[in-house]
């Protein structure tokens, strides 16, 4: 049986171009058990989505900012597949600190321009933030921070130390989690 560190690496040599999804999937299914943590955003809970506009764009209608229908999801994205769309977007904490909801935004912006990350670029770009409101419960599988980034969020910090501890009661998960 192979470790989760060897299917990762199969996983990396894979040629995305191609879109191998069964592929992907079923290595993926290989790894077997591992630990997550899903989180139930309720009813009223705010959420951030940051959105780059290229060649003088404007958006001017809810869809412009939403996520990509179903229909039209042919191809890979930050986090959509051809076989399930995806809405990308940040979490606002429920009990923000004032310069937590300044890091939010800070996050979003990096998340969707990727040349921000790099040190040696510059430049300028424009970026439209959407505020979406959440109308029924859904559940999202959460991302958790490495623990060196959970410092600036109550939020990303609350969800580490949760993750902590369910990785305490499941030892023998701990290891092809992490």
């Amino acid at each position: 049986m192979k470790t989760a560190q060897e299917i990762i690496s199969e996983l990396k040599h894979l040629d995305l171009s191609l879109y191998p999804y069964t592929e992907a999937r079923s290595l993926i299914d290989k790894v077997g058990g591992i630990g997550g943590m899903v989180v139930t955003l309720h009813a009223g809970k705010s959420i951030l989505r940051a959105r780059p506009n290229y060649n003088s764009e404007r958006f001017q209608c809810r869809a412009d900012l939403s996520y990509k229908p179903q229909k039209f999801n042919t191809s890979y994205q930050r986090a959509s597949s051809p076989y399930q769309t995806m809405f990308y977007a940040s979490l606002i904490p429920d009990n923000a600190l004032p310069d937590e909801l300044k890091n939010i935004t800070v996050v979003s912006t990096f998340e969707v321009l990727s040349w921000l990350r790099d040190k040696t670029t510059k430049g300028y770009q424009k970026i439209t933030y959407g505020i979406w409101e959440v109308i029924d419960d859904i559940q999202l599988f959460a991302i958790i921070q490495n623990k060196n980034y959970h410092t600036s969020s109550s939020y990303t910090r609350e969800l580490y130390t949760d993750y902590e501890k369910f990785l305490e009661d499941f030892p023998e998960r701990k290891s092809a989690t992490i």
